[in-house]
């Protein structure tokens, strides 16, 4: 479902994993956020040796530490700040940034 929904809707499945989380289990959305980065990361852990081969290291090499590198300062501070706010203003927060990047989706797949 996540993955049809990722394709149709081109968004991250990764959101789409946490918002099944949270509707179908009942998860939290740090919860849910939690475990559908766990599962994207093994995801992402099978596609790294699939591709791997077809990959020229020394050419990405840069860049993939300039990725690592700001991934690692991004979840770290948005781990600092989301732990400090309560749990239902988190959800007006993401809500919030989820219609904001639908609208910008619409509006893209209108002027492209």
């Amino acid at each position: 479902i996540s993955g049809g929904l990722g394709g149709a809707m081109g968004v991250g499945s990764g959101m789409n994993y946490a918002f099944l989380f949270m509707i179908f289990l009942g998860y939290d959305l740090r919860r849910a956020t939690g475990t559908s980065s766990l599962m994207m990361a093994l995801v992402m852990l099978v596609a790294l040796f699939m591709f791997l081969p077809q990959v020229n290291i020394p050419l990405i090499w840069p860049y993939l530490l300039i990725g690592i590198i700001f991934s690692f300062i991004g979840t770290n501070l948005g781990l600092k700040y989301t732990l400090q706010l309560p749990q239902a203003k988190l959800n007006y927060m993401v809500g919030g940034a989820l219609l904001v990047a639908g609208v910008i989706a619409i509006i893209q797949a209108v002027v492209i």
